[in-house]
């Protein structure tokens, strides 16, 4: 486990929630956090002039209130502006991103085209962990009651890996595993003592997949509390399709709480 030291937020996109709780956790962590810019850019026409001021005014706006939030807290940081045409190439936020310990991002909703390319996208090729934010978020960011979506597979086990400074911030930490019909479920003997050696302590719970995977993760944060969550970005299908699996993509429109997920 590496510790958490260069943090990257993407800001300008969705609400201030998560540019609060990068730079919450780069106070925590001690690290560097960069506040990425990113605007979004309309084709140069007489018709979409306007529209272009408007977006840069606000991406503008979204980087001062960044620049701002990190001054206040006393933390280590650098500002950047990335412009993305419409359609374009998002290569020069990858890049920026491939050697980030953590890029934490807003959900996107669901009329929001451009965030949620650019969250499937950082998924796939940044190589980075994603902390995606909803939301509305209000008040200090809570770790207190971690939970960690555990099938036993190489990709759940990667995300625990990345959340682990994570998850030594949570005072209550359940792995959780929904039955399925056919697949005998996981062993966590080797994931709890693994978490023990990082002074983590961990309840480890099955829940019944009684409608999707999803549905079964949903529910259980919903009573259960929980405050965020680790998850592989896993499916069916090649490699491409994989952060298309049904369980992942219903947890990143779903979830109201931040969601780790690293692929």
């Amino acid at each position: 486990m590496l510790p958490i030291k260069n943090i990257h937020v993407v800001v300008g996109q969705g609400d201030d929630a998560a540019m609060s709780t990068a730079v919450d956790l780069a106070r925590r962590f001690g690290a560097h956090l960069t506040g990425l810019a990113v605007e979004e850019q309309p084709e140069l026409t007489h018709y979409m002039d306007e529209a272009r001021a408007l977006v840069e005014a606000r991406v503008a706006a979204a980087g001062e209130r960044f620049e701002s939030a990190a001054r206040q807290s006393g933390i280590d940081f650098s500002a950047a502006t990335v412009a993305v045409p419409v359609n374009g190439s998002i290569e020069e936020i990858l890049k920026r991103c491939r050697l980030s310990d953590l890029v934490v991002i807003a959900k996107a909703q669901p009329s929001d085209h451009f965030l949620s390319e650019l969250i499937r996208q950082l998924l796939l090729d940044s190589a980075a962990p994603l902390l995606i934010v909803p939301s509305g978020q209000e008040g200090e960011p809570n770790y207190d009651r971690a939970a960690i979506a555990w099938d036993g597979r190489p990709v759940a086990a990667h995300a625990i890996r990345s959340a682990l400074p994570l998850l030594e911030l949570a005072r209550e930490v359940t792995i959780l595993t929904v039955l399925g019909r056919e697949e005998s479920p996981p062993d966590s003997s080797d994931l709890t003592a693994h978490l023990a050696r990082h002074n983590v302590t961990a309840l480890h719970r099955y829940v019944p997949a009684v409608g999707s995977i999803s549905d079964a993760l949903l529910d259980f944060i919903s009573t259960e509390g929980i405050n965020w969550m680790t998850m592989g970005a896993f499916g069916h299908g090649r490699i491409r399709e994989l952060i298309f699996g049904s369980p992942t993509r219903d947890m990143l429109t779903g979830a109201s709480i931040p969601i780790l997920m690293h692929h």
